[in-house]
């Protein structure tokens, strides 16, 4: 009782917080005086214990810990102060009494706990019939631990121990409700890989077509979820998954339900970063030329044939032209796939806010978003914030200025006659020279407003005024939406090195990685380029000696 006796002044003692949730009783208390004398009767018994374990995860709902422990502490108290005067007799000897049984079940009702007291004088031991009796009296008929019930009747430490008899079942709630997806958000390319290989330019599609009435995606509903109980078989009512959401985007609808998207009319299905939506193809059946004029369509173009000098083309999503394009303007708000090539004289300037595929560009200027693939690349100007890849048929790069953010892989790069070869790797070429465009775009819209200040008021000059400031304000916009787009991207960037890798380097080609350049001085094969501590590193891509390039 030693430990009892240090706790005497602690009822409750089971340190700051009640941290192990177990009362420690002083020897005045009634359950303390009803152990000694079982003591007294029987010799050496089990020592008392009462906890709430918290070993037993979920039995008390958090943060209630120490207001059950207090309740508890009530319970036994009272009930021990009724059992001491049951136990004496007016004659002041035992009275003979059958063991006894109370039940703790916390403010929630999922978990009942038991202590038992052992019976005084000559009466009855703990039966199964009292068990049972007993449970039936206090309604605790769900998630019994009947295995604990059939052996607790032969524990020697049935009596004065807390046991966890029965847990109810918490509810459980729905799953939520998600978006089955009938078509991908994006179509991958099995594109052929290696110096040689033959790709269809004239074949690649990265679309999806669909028609009137198809199935974009539909909507899978919540969970119900599982109803719980609590030991006494009260229900608990669970909470349902939350509902998800179709967005609507061009050229589709719900259906009467709400609960699928559906095309409204047949094309082809884009996923826009936010939601489906339907584009519609233009069909140009030949060239675009006198007979079509300038295209600029909101949707996908479509063309046959080739896009021949001095007529642009503008579509808001991807542009495929079966033959090539000459010294002209393209422009596509996605991808851009160009069967034959780019024959640009110098004069063509082709533009993809995504990807640019095309079997060879030559003496033309090219900004993309993302990667570009081609056979064959000559004196080109290329901005690129993804990877360059020039490694089937071919695979040759000659003169000009390459940039590419990510990386790039080329079967040669440079030629024979030492023809001047610039390829500069890291930040985001196409994204700067935008952010240099609008730039520009501002300086002149600035003195525009500065000259139209000093004309005489009028309503044109108005007009002006009122354009020039509507401009201005949506130029300002899409600085700011590169700004965080650049931003976003940044880390990304730092944690993928930027390398080149080629089969054949020649003299004549000059190297920059992050600003730090190197000229190649002789005839290199199978090169991997990286920058290693500020210094460009030429090694083989299979084996042999490495080379650490001197910055200049």
């Amino acid at each position: 009782m030693e430990r009892e006796k240090r706790a005497a002044s602690l009822p409750l003692g089971a340190g700051d917080g009640y941290e192990d949730l177990t009362l420690h009783l002083p020897e005045t208390h009634p359950v303390s005086w009803l152990w000694e004398l079982h003591r007294a009767e029987h010799g050496a018994v089990a020592p008392c214990h009462i906890s709430l374990d918290k070993g037993a995860e979920g039995v008390l709902a958090p943060g209630t810990e120490t207001e059950e422990l207090e309740r508890l502490s009530r319970l036994l108290a009272d009930a021990g102060r009724a059992r001491m005067l049951r136990a004496m007799s007016p004659r002041g000897t035992l009275a003979d009494l059958p063991a006894g049984l109370i039940f703790f079940l916390p403010r929630d009702g999922m978990s009942a706990w038991m202590l038992a007291f052992p019976p005084t004088g000559r009466g009855q031991e703990l039966t199964a019939s009292m068990l049972l009796r007993a449970l039936a009296e206090e309604k605790i008929v769900f998630g019994l631990d009947r295995e604990l019930l059939n052996r607790l009747l032969s524990r020697p430490d049935r009596y004065f121990h807390l046991w966890l008899i029965a847990r109810g079942r918490p509810p459980a709630a729905g799953e939520d409700g998600w978006v089955e997806e009938c078509f991908p958000r994006e179509v991958p390319l099995d594109f052929p890989d290696g110096r040689g290989a033959r790709v269809d330019y004239t074949a690649l599609r990265r679309i999806c077509p669909v028609k009137a009435g198809e199935v974009i995606c539909r909507l899978i509903p919540p969970g119900t979820g599982t109803q719980g109980r609590t030991v006494r078989g009260e229900p608990l009512p669970s909470e349902p998954g939350k509902p998800a959401g179709l967005l609507k985007g061009r050229n589709t609808l719900l259906s009467e339900d709400g609960s699928r998207l559906i095309a409204a009319r047949e094309g082809h299905v884009i996923f826009t970063g936010r939601f489906f939506e339907v584009r519609t193809t233009l069909e140009i059946d030949g060239d675009v030329g006198s007979a079509t004029g300038n295209l600029n369509y909101l949707g996908d173009i479509h063309i046959r044939g080739d896009v021949r000098s001095g007529y642009t083309v503008r579509a808001t999503g991807s542009v495929m032209v079966d033959g090539a394009i000459e010294g002209t303007s393209v422009e596509a708000g996605n991808d851009l796939m160009v069967g034959q090539g780019v024959q640009g004289n110098g004069k063509a300037e082709i533009r993809a806010h995504r990807h640019v595929y095309a079997r060879y560009l030559e003496n033309c200027t090219v900004y993309t978003g993302g990667d570009l693939y081609s056979d064959c690349v000559i004196g080109c100007e290329l901005y690129c914030d993804g990877h360059i890849q020039v490694t089937t048929g071919r695979g040759a790069v000659i003169g000009g200025v390459l940039r590419a953010g990510r990386g790039m892989r080329a079967g040669s790069i440079g030629a024979r006659n030492e023809l001047r070869t610039e390829v500069e790797l890291g930040g985001q070429p196409y994204e700067d020279w935008q952010r240099k465009q609008v730039l520009r775009e501002l300086d002149e819209m600035e003195r525009a407003e500065a000259e139209a200040a000093r004309q005489p008021d009028s309503p044109q000059v108005q007009q002006q005024r009122a354009d020039l400031r509507l401009r201005r304000a949506v130029s300002r916009m899409r600085l700011d939406r590169m700004d965080r787009r650049s931003a976003q991207d940044r880390p990304a960037d730092k944690t993928s090195p930027v390398t080149l890798t080629a089969e054949r380097l020649y003299p004549g080609t000059v190297l920059s990685i992050d600003g730090i350049s190197r000229a190649v001085e002789r005839t290199m094969d199978a090169c991997r380029v990286t920058l290693e501590h500020g210094r460009v590193r030429f090694s083989k891509e299979e084996g042999g000696k490495d080379g650490v390039g001197a910055n200049p």
